[in-house]
């Protein structure tokens, strides 16, 4: 064996081991957000009110990569991977038997998501990011009015907002 060959080796041994000690790993964030609300109102005789209010919101922000300035030179150059999940559901329900009775019920559900992956200034080390949200949102108002000058509000309200990049 050469002594080129032996300095070549060393050298690709050198390059190989301080590369993958100098790659860092790759940014993972997961969050999941549930939220769930239930309410239920059964009232007998005349007169009665029922209002049921519902408000939920959800916030989740996450980035991933490499922090903004810094190089990737060894490739393979870390990718920020976002997985968000945010459930919402609401269920209101409300009986009432006689007469003169009122029932308001109202929901709002918002979700913002922000998802994004650092980048870099310098070409070729951009990183891709990898995104993923899921929101889901749902609401059920149920109302059962007997006898007479009865009054029912319902109202809903979901707003959702991903930013993603």
């Amino acid at each position: 064996m050469s002594v080129k060959s032996i300095k070549f080796c060393a050298l690709a041994l050198l390059t190989s081991v301080c590369g993958f000690a100098a790659a860092p790993a790759f940014a993972q964030n997961a969050a999941s957000v549930i939220q769930t609300s239930d309410q239920n109102a059964t009232q007998v005789g005349s007169g009665n009110v029922a209002i049921q209010g519902n408000v939920q919101t959800g916030v989740v922000t996450q980035a991933g990569g490499y922090p903004y300035g810094v190089q990737c030179f060894v490739a393979p150059c870390p990718t920020g991977i976002n997985g968000a999940t945010v459930l919402q559901t609401n269920q209101q329900g409300v009986t009432q038997q006689g007469y003169g009775n009122t029932s308001i019920q109202g929901n709002s559900s918002t979700a913002n998501v922000l998802q994004g992956s650092a980048g870099y200034p310098y070409y070729p080390y951009y990183p891709s990011g990898i995104n993923g949200a899921t929101v889901l949102q749902g609401n059920q108002q149920t109302v059962d009015q007997y006898g007479v000058g009865n009054s029912s509000v319902q109202g809903n309200g979901s707003t959702a907002i991903v930013d993603q990049h």
